[in-house]
C-alpha cells in the first residue's frame, strides 16, 4: 500500500492559499484543501464555499436551447403529443421524471417510455412507432440517451416525428440530424460539460418553466450522485440545493419511504448508498417502470408499496451480485486474467442488470479496468469500469471495429460484441492499454491530503464541513498521522467490534477493527489513515478521526523477529508440509506472477537481491498474483501457485501451492542453544504470573513491550507453550492465570516439536 500525498505547493500556489484564506475568511489549511481541489482563484473559492442556485449557468447558453424551446412551445400550442424516452437507470428515471413534471407545469401530459434492460440501451424504434400508429407523436424528446442513435432517429423522422436529443454521454463522430442538447458535443457553448442526463433535462426544464423547475432539484441531485458525476462546478450547486429540499422538513414521499423515514440529516452519501441503489434496482431486476411509477405517482399508498417493492428488488440484486462476483473471480483466477492490462469475463447465465456493479468490484479487487459480459440475444452485453488514470471509453473506442455498439465516458461504458469477436476485441483492448499505459500498476494507492501530527482544532473540523457535499471529484479530505506503540487500544463498549485509541492528532474511532488489532499493536511506526468528523451533542462540540486504514512501516525490520518466531510456533500446531529443496542463488528472487518468497528470519533478507519486490507481513496485501516477499506467511491467495522459502522455517503449513526450500539457510539455528528444562520454564511461569491482568495482546507483543530477566526468545516460546496447555488465557487484551491448571510440558505439541528440532 502506497500513500500518495497532495502536491507540494509552489510559491504561486502558496500565494493563492494565502489570498483565499484572507479573502474567504478561512484557515490556511482549509484554503490549501481548496487549492488541492483545483480551485484556481479567489472567485472560484468563494463559489465553492458558497454553493447555490445563484451559481447556475443560464440554460440558453446551450447553443440549441432556444430552438428546442421554440419547437416544444409550438407543439404545446397546437395541442400535439410529446413522448419522452429515457434510460432504465437512476439517471434516466430521474431525467424522465424531471422533464415530465416540467411539461405537466405547461399543461402537457407526455407519453413516457423507459425501456427495460432486456430491450437494450437506446431508442426502441419499434415500440415508439407502435405508439405512433395509435397516438400520433409530434415530438420525441430523449433524456440520458440518443446521442449515438443517428440511424434510429432518421427512421423516426421519416415517420414525421420531430426529435430533440438531450444527453450527456460522449458523442460519436457523426451526430444525429436533429436538435441536440448535450454539453459534450464539439463546439457546444455551454460552460460546464459534467452534467448528468437529469442535469441536462433540468436545464431544458428551466428554459421552459423558469424557477418553477427548482422544486425538482432533489430528483436531479439523486441522479447526479447515482451516475457518479463529479461534484464540482454546477453539479456541486445542484446537489447542494437538492439536499436543502431533502432537509427542509417537507421531503418528497418517494424519498421518505426509500430512506426508511430516517430523521437523520440527508447528505450526498445518503443519496449514493441508500436511495440510488434502490432506484437502480428496478432496472437491474427487469422492472425499470416500477421506479418510474414510484417517481411520478401522487398516491402515497402506491408510493409506499412501490418503495417496498424496490427495497425487495435491491435485496435480490445484492444476492445476484454476490453470485456473479464469486463466479467472475473464479474465472479470473482459473484463467489468470489478472495478468492482463484489463480483465474481461463472460457469464452464461449472468444478469445484465448487475454486471456494472460486479465490474466495479473487480476493479477494486485487481486495480485494473474490467468489463463483465452477460450473454443476451445471441451476443455479449458488457459493462465496463476503470481505475482513475485509465480512460476506458478511449480504450474501447480503439477496438470498436470488433463491436456492435458502445457508449459511455472515461470511467464507465456499455459494450455490445458478437460472441465470435470477443477474443479479437479483448486482445485489441489489452494491446491499446498496454501500449498507452504500460504494465498496469497493481499496488494500491491511498490518497491523503497531508500528514498531521499535532492536535486538529475544532475550527478546522468545522471548516472541513464547508466542503460538503462530498463525492466523486470532491472526496472528503483524508489525512494520516504517525504513531509508534499503541498501548491503549480498547473497545468502545464491552464485546464491541469497534475500537478507539488516541494519537497526537485526536481520538480515533476504528469501526469493525477486530481483524486489524494485530496491526494496531505491532511495536513499530504506523501510519493511521483517517478523516475528520465534527459533531455537536447537547451543545458540546467534539472532533474525532474515523480510521480508514492502518499501514505499518516495514522499513525497520528488527521488530519483526518475535512475530516471525511466534508464527512459526503456531505453525507447529498445523499439518506440516514437505518442502522440495532447491539450490541457493542470490538472484533467486524474480519479478513476475504467481510466486511468494517466504522469509522466517529478518536477517535472511540481507542475503538476497529483492529485485524491487514489495514486502508484506503474514500475507500479500492484494491478491492479484504479482510476485512478492512475505514475512511469516500465513495466508496464500489462490493466484499464487508457488512458495519459495528463502530460509528453513521451524514449520510450514500445507497450502494449495508447490512449496520449495532454499538449501543451506536455517532460520532458527540459535534455538539449539536455549535452555528448555522444566526449571527454566518454571522461572518464566512465575515471571508471567506477575504480569497477570496487565496488557498482553500476544507473546510477541509482550516480549517487545516488557522486560523479563530471561532470554526474550525463550520467554516467547514458554508463553506459547503455557497458552497451549491452558495455564494462561488472553481475555480482552489481558493475561489471565488459570488457577489449579496442571499439565506436563511434554503434552505441548509446541514444546515436544521444539525439543525434536533441538535434537533432544
Amino acid at each position: 500500500m502506497q500513500i500518495v500525498y497532495g502536491e507540494k505547493l509552489n510559491k504561486e500556489k502558496e500565494s493563492l492559499v494565502s489570498a483565499i484564506s484572507q479573502e474567504c475568511g478561512v484557515l490556511k489549511d482549509t484554503a490549501c484543501l481548496l487549492v488541492y481541489r483545483n480551485i484556481q482563484n479567489v472567485e472560484q473559492a468563494k463559489n465553492f464555499l458558497n454553493p447555490s442556485k445563484n451559481n447556475f449557468h443560464n440554460p440558453y447558453l446551450f447553443s440549441q436551447m432556444q430552438t428546442a424551446v421554440d419547437v416544444i412551445n409550438e407543439v404545446v400550442n397546437k395541442g400535439g403529443n410529446i413522448l419522452i424516452f429515457g434510460d432504465y437507470d437512476a439517471d434516466g428515471i430521474c431525467a424522465t421524471t424531471t422533464l415530465n413534471f416540467a411539461l405537466n407545469e405547461m399543461g402537457i401530459t407526455p407519453i413516457l417510455i423507459v425501456p427495460e434492460r432486456e430491450d437494450g440501451y437506446g431508442l426502441s424504434v419499434e415500440k415508439i412507432l407502435s405508439i405512433h400508429s395509435k397516438t400520433p407523436i409530434d415530438l420525441l424528446i430523449t433524456v440520458d440517451c440518443g446521442i449515438s442513435e443517428k440511424q434510429a432517429i432518421e427512421q423516426l423522422k421519416e415517420k414525421g416525428i420531430c426529435v430533440i436529443v438531450t444527453d450527456h454521454h460522449e458523442p460519436p463522430n457523426i451526430l444525429p440530424d436533429c436538435i441536440i442538447i448535450n454539453p459534450k458535443t464539439i463546439g457546444e457553448t455551454y460552460p460546464f460539460d459534467g452534467l448528468c442526463g437529469a442535469g441536462v433535462a433540468y436545464k431544458l426544464a428551466t428554459a421552459l418553466i423558469g424557477e418553477k423547475a427548482e422544486k425538482y432539484l432533489d430528483i436531479v441531485a439523486v441522479a447526479t450522485v447515482a451516475d457518479s458525476m463529479q461534484l464540482t462546478g454546477e453539479n456541486r450547486d445542484i446537489v447542494f440545493e437538492g439536499l436543502k429540499l431533502f432537509n427542509n422538513g417537507n421531503m418528497r414521499p418517494v424519498f421518505k419511504y426509500l430512506l426508511g423515514e430516517s430523521d437523520k440529516q440527508v447528505n450526498a452519501g445518503s443519496l449514493a448508498w441508500i436511495i440510488a441503489p434502490r432506484v437502480n434496482a428496478g432496472g437491474r431486476m427487469g422492472d425499470a417502470n416500477a421506479s418510474l411509477k414510484l417517481f411520478i405517482s401522487k398516491d402515497e399508498n402506491q408510493i409506499k408499496n412501490l418503495s417496498k417493492m424496490l427495497n425487495e428488488y435491491n435485496v435480490l440484486r445484492q444476492t445476484e451480485c454476490e453470485r456473479v462476483f464469486e463466479q467472475a473471480i473464479l474465472q479470473i483466477k482459473q484463467k489468470e486474467l489478472y495478468r492482463n492490462p484489463a480483465i474481461c469475463v463472460v457469464g452464461e447465465d449472468w444478469s445484465a442488470g448487475v454486471v456494472g456493479i460486479v465490474a466495479s468490484k473487480v476493479v477494486e479487487a485487481y486495480n485494473r479496468p474490467a468489463i463483465i459480459f452477460a450473454k443476451q440475444d445471441g451476443h455479449l452485453k458488457g459493462s465496463a469500469r476503470s481505475v482513475d488514470h485509465i480512460n476506458i471509453f478511449n480504450a474501447i473506442d480503439s477496438a470498436k471495429e470488433h463491436l456492435i455498439d458502445f457508449g459511455g465516458h472515461s470511467q464507465a461504458a456499455g459494450v455490445s460484441v458478437e460472441i465470435e469477436k470477443f477474443e479479437h476485441f479483448y486482445n485489441a483492448l489489452n494491446e491499446y492499454i498496454y501500449k498507452l499505459y504500460g504494465d498496469v500498476e497493481l499496488d494500491k494507492k491511498i490518497y491523503c491530503d497531508w500528514e498531521i501530527n499535532t492536535p486538529v482544532s475544532l475550527d478546522f473540523a468545522r471548516e472541513i464541513n464547508l466542503l460538503e457535499p462530498f463525492g466523486v471529484g470532491n472526496k472528503k479530505p483524508v489525512f494520516c498521522t504517525e504513531v509508534d506503540n499503541l498501548l491503549q487500544v480498547f473497545p468502545l463498549k464491552e464485546n464491541s467490534p469497534h475500537y478507539t485509541f488516541y494519537t497526537k492528532a485526536m481520538q480515533m474511532l476504528y469501526f469493525n477493527a477486530e481483524n486489524s488489532l494485530e496491526l494496531l499493536n505491532l511495536p513499530v511506526k504506523k501510519k493511521i489513515i483517517f478523516d475528520v468528523n465534527y459533531s455537536v451533542f447537547r451543545s458540546t462540540e467534539s472532533v474525532k478521526g474515523f480510521v480508514k486504514q492502518v499501514i505499518p512501516d516495514y522499513n525497520d525490520l528488527a521488530f519483526l523477529s518475535p512475530y516471525l518466531l511466534r508464527d512459526q510456533l503456531l505453525n507447529l500446531l498445523n499439518e506440516q508440509c514437505e518442502l522440495k529443496e532447491v539450490d541457493y542463488k542470490s538472484d533467486l528472487i524474480e519479478k513476475g506472477y504467481g510466486t511468494v518468497y517466504a522469509i522466517s528470519n529478518v536477517e535472511t533478507l540481507n542475503k538476497y537481491d529483492t529485485n524491487g519486490l514489495s514486502i508484506h507481513l503474514f500475507s500479500p496485501e492484494q491478491s492479484a498474483g504479482r510476485n512478492c516477499i512475505v514475512f511469516a506467511l500465513r495466508d496464500l491467495p489462490e493466484e499464487y501457485k508457488k512458495v519459495v522459502y528463502l530460509d528453513k522455517p521451524i514449520a510450514c503449513k500445507q497450502t494449495h501451492a508447490e512449496q520449495y526450500l532454499v538449501k543451506g539457510i536455517n532460520a532458527f539455528e540459535s534455538l539449539k542453544n536455549l535452555d528448555f528444562s522444566r526449571e527454566a520454564f518454571g522461572q518464566i511461569y512465575n515471571c508471567l504470573c506477575g504480569f497477570c491482568d496487565k496488557p498482553f495482546y500476544n507473546s510477541a507483543w509482550f516480549v517487545t513491550a516488557n522486560n523479563c530477566p530471561f532470554d526474550k526468545t525463550l520467554v516467547l516460546i514458554a508463553s506459547e507453550v503455557f497458552l497451549e496447555l491452558g495455564f494462561f488465557t488472553i481475555e480482552k487484551g489481558k493475561l489471565i492465570r488459570q488457577q489449579g491448571e496442571k499439565n506436563a510440558l511434554t503434552n505441548s505439541v509446541i514444546y515436544s516439536k521444539i525439543l525434536n528440532i533441538k535434537g533432544v
